[in-house]
């Protein structure tokens, strides 16, 4: 059951309001949902490269098809995704939202063969000003027809940043404790997790994060940044313990802030774009030393 509790929590920790200030185009990869305009669905489908007598060939390795329902005021309501390749699954998820807006429920089931393997339902309420406060997660597997829950409680300052995030079982005990501490202009400073792991922050003028630097017990990872003159992400390299483990350099965006070519390691990555007229990418061709090795193509249909 430890898959689940991760897969749930993963909904859960992106969704707080804690906002990393990060420059115009900061893209650690390109992202395949990235859409200029209100789809309605999307499919994806991914194919390897190879050549062979010196002629492209290709080779299907996955599809994935997101189809999306909106509210009157543009609110996604439905979201359905089945995806086919080196796994299989469909998954749909409902969303519905208080008066304001905001959302209060996300419920997501998830199938294989067309039966309903696992449900998960995330219940959010907020404060009186607007801050969310608390999010209770329950899952249950139909296979072995399990059930649990636990609950996240948030608290804010003064400010409304966030102060702490508690999680706590269905049988009450804490099983994660976060802190967050800011600099004056609201950066966040500190992150510290369950008391003894501290993550250290550091920006320059234009609030772009340059350093990223984790301490737990007598072990550190640090995560340094560089940025161009109009604040584009140029260089991402991460730190364990005193080791450089990679070294991403981004050498060109396009005017989408989609990474255009990139190094990492000995590896020089290209990337080249077809749009559509909504300005949506529709193919991605990745290269790697000069050498083709995956071609992406998305075909989306517009409300």
């Amino acid at each position: 059951m430890k898959n689940i509790k991760v897969i749930c929590y993963a909904i859960l920790v992106y969704s707080f309001n804690l906002h990393f200030v990060f420059s115009q185009c900061n893209s650690i990869e390109v992202s395949d949902r990235k859409v200029e305009g209100k789809i309605k669905s999307l499919k994806l489908m991914k194919y390897d490269l190879k050549l062979v007598g010196g002629k492209e060939q290709k080779e299907q390795k996955s599809v994935e098809r997101l189809t999306l329902s909106y509210n009157n005021l543009g609110y996604v309501v439905e979201e359905k995704n089945t995806f086919s390749g080196w796994q299989n699954f469909d998954e749909h998820t409902i969303y519905t939202y208080n008066d304001k807006q905001k959302l209060i429920t996300k419920k997501e089931l998830k199938k294989n063969n067309d039966i309903i393997t696992m449900v998960d339902t995330v219940y959010i309420s907020y404060d009186n000003q607007g801050n969310k406060d608390a999010e209770l997660c329950t899952f249950r597997t139909l296979m072995d027809d399990f059930d649990d829950y636990y609950k996240i409680i948030y608290t804010y300052n003064a400010n409304d940043k966030l102060l702490s995030e508690r999680k706590i079982s269905s049988k009450g005990v804490k099983e994660l404790d976060i802190k967050y501490d800011y600099y004056d202009n609201g950066n966040l400073k500190i992150m510290t997790k369950n008391g003894d792991e501290k993550t250290h922050f550091t920006y320059d003028g234009n609030n772009n994060i340059l350093a990223k630097e984790k301490i737990m017990f007598n072990y550190t990872e640090k995560d340094e940044y560089a940025y161009d003159a109009l604040n584009n992400l140029i260089m991402h390299k991460y730190y364990a313990g005193n080791v450089l483990r990679f070294n991403y350099s981004y050498e060109q965006y396009d005017n989408k802030c989609n990474i255009l070519k990139m190094i990492f390691g000995d590896d020089e990555l290209e990337y080249k774009y077809e749009y559509d007229l909504n300005g949506s990418w529709v193919s991605k061709k990745e290269y790697r030393n000069g050498m083709p090795i995956e071609l992406t193509i998305r075909e989306i249909i517009y409300y």
